[in-house]
């Protein structure tokens, strides 16, 4: 392993990079699978549990319709009671209501009690028959004369909390007067909003409702009766049932199937909405860690109760979810997390392997390359020796004839002889390879084309902007150079007296690369000779061609075109710039 991990740090940079990203790729493919998969497997975790919860709420609301229509039972069997005996004492309401078995068959229901109406004038009498009956402390209450005056008569079970309740007159509360009205105009069950029980202490206080069904009285069977006054006074009392809230939920929840107060939370509220002001019911009871927390699931439902609207919320907690969680996802994602790294592990195993080998293959071509290339340049170097030691010789023997021609005697001749040979050995050592010193583009051409024209300053004209050459630019170029003065002084315009050479340069933009936006740039060099003998195109090419190719072409990754007009040669040699 740490072999091959060798073998893979040995790879270029960019064949690393590139495995990594294909490697990183087939994770990342995988990756979305996996997360796809975990996606489903939670999507579809959610969507059980909603339908979970959704049951939970259904049979939550479907239990409590049941419960409330099997207590507007009880109260018709109350008022079927006064039909069947007429006037029914307290012992005959009290066999009544204990048969029904209240705690078993009905629970949460708080009590069933019966209020009369009365004539207030008869207020003291009604009291005093009351007492007579075994109640020494029956009071009426408010006792004051009204729209319509009752009192609670009867009232089971009769234990302490409802014996607070004994002669309260209901019509006299504005919340009870509202449901007892609707009970005696529609004839039906009417519920009212929230009250304070008279059952309740200072302690443990609850909300409480009460449903109201009429007993009426004769009157009230006249089918001619609209009067107002005709409907109060045909009606001799109310059968209804009080209920505490809290204790009324609880019973019929804990019967409710699936539901528990640990995992679901439910709200009543009287009304359409959910206002504060109007909660009847919370199963949670106010918890503060309850309050904070924010529930995945949520239900509103708004049910009909006898002339009333409760808003039910329902609100999914911490048990219920912990429990409709399963690791089911956690377990996708860990599979597919490592299903991910096996597959993108064996993939970048396989491609590193690939990779190294084509790396092995093309080390070994670049070899046999390396060889065949180092055959050609000794073959090439040969020749140019063999060539450069012509040329010399060409241009001493030309340098000494121009030096002639220009000198009056010997003593001159033999010091611009001497200063001309100088130049031309600063020239060879431009050419001599492992030269890393930068330098000018215009003293560079200058020093080099020296030689060539002596002291005839008139003989070259260099045109174009001072530019620093890297090493290998430099030397190439004044190859280059050397080559073209060579061949203008052994053909061209400096073969002549007369002739002349102009070397002009400049920096110009060119398109952007393949894939890339930004603009290149290049630099063009032109050679033009003028005033020399009258130019033949070649009919063949030369070793200095193939110099002048391989300094610009090969060397230089530039490009050289050559114009053999009669007046003139001119080369234009174009290379990149990196400036």
């Amino acid at each position: 392993m740490k072999h091959y991990i060798a073998q893979f740090g040995d790879l270029p940079e960019a064949t690393r990079i590139s495995i990594l990203k294909r490697t990183l790729a087939v994770f990342a493919v995988f990756g979305v699978i996996a997360g796809i998969a975990v996606w489903r497997s939670h999507t579809g975790e959610q969507k059980a549990a909603r339908l979970q919860f959704n049951s939970i709420t259904d049979k939550a609301v479907t239990s409590l319709q049941e419960n409330m229509g099997a207590y507007e039972q009880v109260l018709h069997g109350g008022v079927a009671l006064f039909k069947a005996v007429g006037p029914v004492s307290r012992r005959q309401w009290e066999t009544y209501v204990t048969g029904l078995k209240l705690s078993e068959t009905y629970p949460g229901l708080q009590a069933v009690g019966y209020a009369t109406v009365y004539d207030f004038a008869k207020v003291d009498e009604l009291e005093k028959s009351v007492r007579a009956e075994g109640l020494q402390g029956f009071t009426i209450r408010p006792k004051e004369k009204g729209e319509l005056n009752t009192a609670i008569l009867y009232i089971e079970p009769l234990d302490w909390r409802n014996r607070r309740a004994l002669g309260y007159d209901m019509y006299s509360s504005a919340v009870r007067r509202d449901a007892m009205k609707r009970a005696m105009e529609t004839g039906k069950p009417a519920l009212s909003a929230p009250v304070k029980l008279m059952q309740e202490t200072e302690k443990g206080v609850q909300r409480g409702i009460l449903l109201y069904l009429r007993v009426k009285g004769q009157r009230f069977d006249r089918p001619d009766s609209n009067d107002n006054n005709d409907r109060i006074s045909g009606v001799n009392g109310f059968v209804y049932s009080a209920f505490r809230m809290g204790d009324l939920m609880s019973r019929i929840l804990s019967r409710t199937d699936e539901f528990s107060s640990n995992a679901v939370r439910i709200q009543i509220f009287d009304g359409s909405e959910a206002d504060k002001e109007d909660l009847l019911f919370d199963s949670a009871g106010g918890a503060q860690a309850v309050e904070t927390w924010r529930p995945a699931y949520t239900e509103k439902r708004q049910v009909a109760f006898y002339g009333r609207t409760w808003h039910v919320r329902f609100s999914s907690l911490a048990e219920f979810e912990r429990q409709s969680s399963s690791f089911l996802p956690w377990l996708t994602a860990l599979g597919g997390a490592a299903l991910a790294f096996i597959a993108a592990g064996l993939f970048g195993f396989v491609n590193t392997g690939k990779e190294i080998a084509h790396s092995t293959a093309d080390k070994l071509a670049a070899q046999v390359d390396s060889r065949k290339r180092a055959q050609e340049e000794t073959r090439i170097a040969l020749r140019e020796l063999s060539h450069r030691v012509k040329n010399t010789l060409t241009i001493v023997t030309s340098i000494a004839s121009q030096t002639v021609r220009h000198s009056s005697d010997l003593e001159e001749f033999d010091s611009k002889f001497r200063e001309r040979l100088l130049g031309l050995s600063r020239v060879h050592d431009l050419l001599t390879a492992g030269r890393t010193y930068t330098t000018s583009l215009s003293e560079m051409a200058a020093e080099v084309l020296k030689p060539y024209h002596g002291d005839n300053n008139d003989a070259v004209s260099l045109q174009g902007e001072d530019l620093e050459l890297a090493p290998t630019i430099a030397i190439m170029l004044s190859m280059l150079f050397n080559e073209l003065a060579t061949n203008a002084t052994k053909y061209g315009a400096w073969s002549d007296r007369n002739g002349s050479v102009t070397l002009a340069w400049h920096v110009e933009d060119v398109a952007p690369a393949a894939g890339s936006k930004t603009p290149g740039k290049q630099l063009e060099l032109i050679w033009r000779e003028r005033g020399g003998p009258p130019v033949k195109p070649p009919t063949r090419k030369g070793f200095g061609s193939h110099v002048i190719k391989f300094s610009i072409e090969r060397s230089l990754g530039g490009k050289v075109d050559a114009s053999f007009e009669t007046a003139g040669v001119s080369y234009v040699i174009k290379i990149p710039w990196a400036g």
